[in-house]
């Protein structure tokens, strides 16, 4: 008799606490095996980091400018797109803003040219 109720034990516990553990340890398996399907397109935001820095080098405070254009001048080389803006940037009424801007354009292409 207690083998029989050792045995119902058993199963119950199984039934209760252990498959459902089981099936919570899969599902959280499945869910992060989908996860590294996921593939989020970095466009749409580097789109809209670009939006930003233009913003904010058109209608940014003066520190804000001239942080942006040091934040652009760690990626010198990548930040070519950018140079038509900072030239309209190197016109910025603070010598401190032209002066980077202009520092900038020259270390991310020494032969570009403001095009009007």
């Amino acid at each position: 008799m207690s083998e029989t109720k050792s045995k119902r034990r058993r199963i119950m516990l199984c039934t209760v606490f252990i498959l459902p553990m089981i099936a919570a340890v899969s599902a959280i398996v499945l869910l992060l095996h989908a996860a590294r399907r996921i593939v989020v397109s970095p466009q749409p935001i580097s789109e809209v980091a670009h939006e930003a820095v233009v913003i904010t080098l058109a209608n940014g405070t003066s520190d804000q400018k001239v942080e942006t254009i040091l934040a652009l001048g760690k990626i010198a080389p990548d930040a070519k797109p950018f140079i038509p803006v900072l030239f309209e940037v190197s016109h910025d009424s603070d010598p401190n803003v032209s002066k980077a801007a202009l520092e900038l354009i020259h270390r991310i292409d020494p032969t570009a040219t403001e095009s009007k």
